[in-house]
């Protein structure tokens, strides 16, 4: 990018990154709150609590047990004005201010790190309880886009990098990221899933569905 007449910083360190995303997360009532979210798309919604989603069976093998285990938990109480909930939206402020104080003392624009800490596991696959991606973004309530880096030497598996603004820094963010693009052509369409045809393309996998990607799973999933 460089070259293309970017101005690199390198490094800026925004630390300690863990502790800040920890001291932001707040406890969540997740029963209680999708519950709600799924009451207010009204009465033509397809499911109207979880139970109901839960015995959809429409969902992957990774959400399987969180999912069953919710449907069948007793309601929660709701945590919203309960103490650590509140400490938690501190910490988001606290996240936000480290963010916009690091890009100010660095003159930069845009923070640019990886979009996820590991490469994708196989499908099917249990996926690892542990932080996959880096939600500074949405934690903090900035923007932030994720594009294409390219591929991983052994396995061959896509990575990509995310591109972090300030507020209001959309159109910056849309921008470079198309720039990028652009200048480094990273991305690539994998197998049966390349440029779509002007008639109605042929479903590259027509045998798949959700019921067969969730046979198999089990509470413990």
């Amino acid at each position: 990018m460089e070259q293309h007449g970017a101005e690199i910083v390198d490094p800026v360190s925004l630390l300690p990154l863990d502790d800040l995303l920890d001291a932001a997360s707040a406890p969540s009532s997740y029963k209680l709150y999708l519950n709600e979210y799924l009451e207010s798309l009204g009465d033509d919604a397809p499911y109207r609590s979880v139970e109901e989603l839960a015995a959809s069976n429409l969902y992957g093998c990774p959400d399987a047990a969180s999912l069953r285990e919710a449907a069948e938990a007793e309601p929660e109480p709701d945590l919203r004005e309960s103490e650590e909930y509140l400490r938690a939206i501190g910490g988001k402020v606290a996240l936000r201010d480290a963010v916009e104080q690091t890009m100010v003392a660095n003159d930069v624009d845009v923070l640019l790190y990886p979009t996820r800490a590991r490469t994708p596991p196989e499908i099917g696959k249990d996926m690892e309880r542990i932080r996959l991606n880096y939600p500074v973004g949405p934690t903090a309530g900035l923007p932030s886009i994720s594009v294409p880096a390219g591929f991983t030497e052994d396995e061959y598996l896509p990575v990509g990098l995310e591109l972090l603004g300030l507020e209001f820094a959309e159109p910056l963010l849309i921008e470079t990221a198309y720039a990028y693009e652009q200048a480094t052509l990273r991305r690539q369409a994998p197998d049966g899933f390349g440029p779509l045809p002007a008639d109605a393309p042929d479903v590259p996998y027509p045998d798949f569905s959700y019921e067969i990607a969730t046979e198999g799973c089990s509470d413990s999933s």
